[in-house]
């Protein structure tokens, strides 16, 4: 090496060496005076790696969600009209469960991980107890086997209970304004609880090494836990880790979960906008439905099943169930096609004002009506 060649390795070594010292200088400098601002930064940064990761699961909540809208919609057009009790319009027939189900293991079967497809009575696990190689797996990717329709549907109806009760929770979460409805909330987190305490705990699993690293991860064991108990933890993970920096929403017309810039932002795009600005136009200017004023006091008898509901955001629902305290009528259950709701009310117009305006209505034309919903 010569003398010039010498020279310059040293003077690259040392502006290196300063560089990096001004770095840590720096960094030093930005954790003493804007750690504030470095942590905020770090927390959305991994909000927003969650939220990839989480596509999948969100893939399975639409095609559970957007489902259920339909079902609805179906259940009234079929019928023509809302007799027949509250009941029929939560439940699932099994070609209906059939339906879904073969949608959700179609989804399933297109992310499978083929080198796990288990064999015989054993798990995905190939190896030695607890070694799965290689990075992580996609948990969805490991339930394509464990999901047969030919056999049992409940699976099925597990899934859509928790799909329910998670978009009911975002659909409370986005009309709150000054308090939240804490009992409304607390009846969706049982069914989220109930779905947990049905699954195993995921194990611990060995990976092998990243470079000279041993590295250990947490799987599931689809043969142990089910795919609704794993759902409701992605959930739940959600709602306690990420709720203040990721805002989903569901779409008032799709039935679409998504996430939003805004927390008034009630659909997933223009088109689902325009579509249901059309369909309330056709609705109330065709006559399709009669405002019916109710008389003081407000009471079971004045408010029955069969009876529509308008709320400015959520659209036309069916009134379910009422709850009478005291005499007096405290609250409306109504089944929208994207979701149940209860409502306080202490009149029309309601005097509380957190609470959502609701008007009601009697449908002239139940055929045309559904044709709209």
């Amino acid at each position: 090496m010569s003398w010039d060649e010498d020279d310059a390795a040293r003077e690259e070594y040392e502006s290196d060496i300063a560089g990096r010292a001004l770095a840590e200088e720096g960094l030093q400098y930005a954790l003493e005076n804007h750690a504030e601002a470095i942590r905020e930064e770090v927390e959305q940064w991994q909000a927003d790696e969650w939220l990839e990761r989480s596509r999948p699961w969100l893939q399975l909540l639409n095609i559970i969600s957007q489902y259920d809208r339909e079902q609805f919609k179906r259940a009234f057009r079929n019928s023509g009209t809302p007799k027949g009790g509250a009941e029929r319009w939560e439940s699932a027939t099994d070609s209906q469960l059939f339906e879904l189900g073969s949608a959700i293991s179609q989804f399933l079967e297109s992310i499978a991980d083929h080198r796990f497809k288990p064999k015989e009575g054993k798990t995905y696990v190939s190896g030695p107890y607890g070694f799965c190689p290689g990075p992580p797996v996609q948990p969805l990717a490991l339930y394509s086997w464990h999901c047969d329709i030919c056999v049992d549907l409940s699976w099925v109806a597990d899934l859509l209970k928790v799909t329910r009760a998670f978009r009911e929770i975002l659909f409370v979460l986005g009309d709150s304004r000054k308090r939240l409805l804490e009992l409304e909330v607390a009846e969706k987190i049982r069914v989220l609880d109930a779905a947990l305490r049905e699954g195993t705990t995921l194990r611990l699993v060995y990976r092998g090494l990243e470079g000279k690293v041993p590295r250990f991860d947490r799987a599931p064991d689809p043969m142990q836990r089910s795919l609704s108990s794993l759902l409701a933890e992605w959930m739940c993970e959600y709602l306690v880790d990420y709720l203040d920096r990721i805002d989903l929403g569901a779409c008032v017309e799709c039935g679409k979960i998504f996430p939003r810039q805004r927390r008034d932002n009630s659909y997933c795009s223009k088109t689902c906008q325009n579509r249901i600005a059309y369909k309330r136009k056709k609705i109330f200017d065709g006559g399709l439905l009669q405002k019916v004023e109710l008389k003081r006091p407000i009471n079971a008898e004045n408010l029955q099943f069969g009876l529509w509901a308008y709320h400015a955001r959520l659209g036309l629902g069916l009134v379910q169930a009422t709850d009478e305290r005291y005499g007096s009528f405290t609250s409306i259950t109504v089944r929208f096609p994207q979701a149940v709701r209860t409502f306080r009310v202490s009149g029309v117009p309601q005097a509380d004002d957190d609470a959502p305006k609701v008007e009601f209505y009697r449908a002239t034309d139940p055929a045309a009506l559904a044709e709209f919903l």
